[in-house]
């Protein structure tokens, strides 16, 4: 059921209408307007196989709509982090009025993530921050749930559009008027985020069901795969309470998109964009993919580089703890190796070497610190690892130094650029191959991407 997803994904770089365009978050994107894709669910359900999906924060998202709710409470408490960004930022200029955080945090900044993570921890600890600095005005559920209105007599009513719908369904569900929509145009500077899928209507024979929803703004990668599984799902929770088979899942389109990188790599795909669509548009099999990639990435690519991964002053420049915890669990029991100046940022950040872990630390300067074995060349940080595999974590020369010793490399993508003083080398990806991928949530404060690859 995968099939077309990746069909629509083609098509935004190869269709003869796909533009290239800045886009709402400063960054470039190829996009193409109008498209169409239909999921039969009697078939099985339409979760990507091509991705890691986050089907439990597909599941809570789905009951935060449903419930009417707008405050991120009930989503931090149940680790599904999307909307936490969206919610500091709609609330900071007040948070910074009241003194709880500084005022003019540049996004994205460490301060920023500092404080951002600062807030998730607060809305998950005291129920009574959240109940005043979670909101995030009259999203979804509040216009699913309590759409407010002008009644006959002038008074305000409050209409419950999700049961509205279920209710139609029971008692006339031929209907042709069966619609629920999110985009209320009286409130949305009132909102945190202004609805990406609009609205849906749903059409019956009395035995089957089918949803169709419109999506104005469409992140291919990142947000698309999300909602095909959260609508699929509503799909069979609406045919389940009006006692009928859910049958159709139908996606509408508007904008659906690719973003493009910053700077030169984004300037590149605007003068390449014809190119790179030839290219796409002769790959018949998943492996003639390769062949695109290695064109502009490989021994000869022509791509702009992107750095994989950087660092500012010896701290890396953006906070993901996800990112952390995957460093952890990988490097827990294995010896790790690293430059001087990656050893005394660890110790500024915890205050003494990483536990668990024999650390070997390259260097010339005499250095002497309890627990840590000091090599002086790369042979003899070799030999202390002994017969375990190892993981080399840093900086940026001993990369280099390493790099062609490498049997595989475990990698962070962060999908937005960040000013920094140290490089991850430049990868000849036509001496590797990538054997994993996993993705960051849909709207996750930095988007990511955990690369898993393996020498060929």
């Amino acid at each position: 059921m995968v099939k077309p997803y990746l069909d629509h994904c083609k098509a935004i770089l190869t269709s003869p209408h796909s533009l290239f365009k800045g886009g709402s978050k400063e960054v470039p994107i190829i996009a193409l307007f109008g498209y169409q894709n239909e999921y039969d669910l009697r078939e099985g359900f339409p979760l990507l196989t091509t991705k890691k999906m986050a089907l439990g924060s597909v599941t809570h998202e789905l009951i935060w709509f449903m419930r009417g709710e707008t405050n991120i409470k009930y989503l931090v408490d149940n680790r599904v982090p999307i909307w936490t960004r969206d919610a500091f930022n709609f609330n900071l200029e007040s948070l910074a009025r009241e003194g709880i955080f500084p005022s003019g945090l540049e996004k994205y900044s460490p301060d920023w993530q500092k404080a951002l993570a600062e807030y998730e921890q607060r809305i998950r600890e005291s129920p009574e921050f959240a109940a005043r600095w979670g909101d995030l005005g009259p999203v979804y559920g509040a216009q699913w749930r309590n759409w407010k209105s002008i009644g006959e007599d002038g008074k305000e009513v409050v209409v419950d559009q999700f049961s509205k719908v279920i209710e139609t369904l029971k008692k006339k569900p031929t209907s042709k008027k069966i619609i629920l929509t999110a985009w209320n145009p009286g409130e949305l500077s009132r909102m945190a985020l202004e609805p990406c899928h609009m609205f849906f209507q749903v059409d019956s024979d009395s035995t089957v069901l089918d949803l169709q929803m419109y999506q104005r703004s469409c992140d291919q990668f990142l947000g698309v795969p999300f909602n095909i599984a959260s609508y699929a799902m509503l799909t069979q929770v609406i045919a389940q309470q009006a006692g009928l088979e859910a049958r159709r899942f139908i996606h509408t389109f508007g904008s659906s998109h690719f973003y493009c990188g910053t700077g030169q790599r984004g300037l590149w795909y605007r003068d390449n964009l014809g190119e790179l669509g030839r290219r796409v548009q002769q790959c018949m099999f998943p492996n003639d993919y390769n062949e695109v990639l290695l064109w502009l990435n490989g021994t000869r690519g022509i791509l702009p580089p992107e750095a994989e991964g950087r660092e500012d002053k010896g701290q890396i420049p953006w906070n993901i703890p996800e990112d952390l915890r995957r460093f952890q669990r990988l490097t827990e029991g294995h010896p790790v190796i690293m430059g001087e100046n990656t050893f005394r940022s660890i110790l500024d950040r915890n205050k003494k070497p990483l536990p668990k872990r024999k650390n070997i630390v390259l260097s010339d300067t005499g250095l002497i610190y309890e627990g840590v074995s000091v090599a002086g060349s790369i042979r003899e940080a070799i030999v202390l690892c002994g017969n375990s595999d190892v993981y080399v974590i840093g900086g940026e020369r001993v990369y280099q130094e390493f790099l062609h010793l490498a049997t595989g490399m475990e990698l962070t993508r962060v999908h937005r650029n960040f000013e920094g003083d140290a490089f991850f080398p430049r990868i000849e990806l036509s001496k590797w191959v990538l054997v994993n991928r996993e993705d960051s949530p849909e709207n996750a404060p930095i988007p990511y991407s955990f690369l898993t690859y393996q020498r060929t």
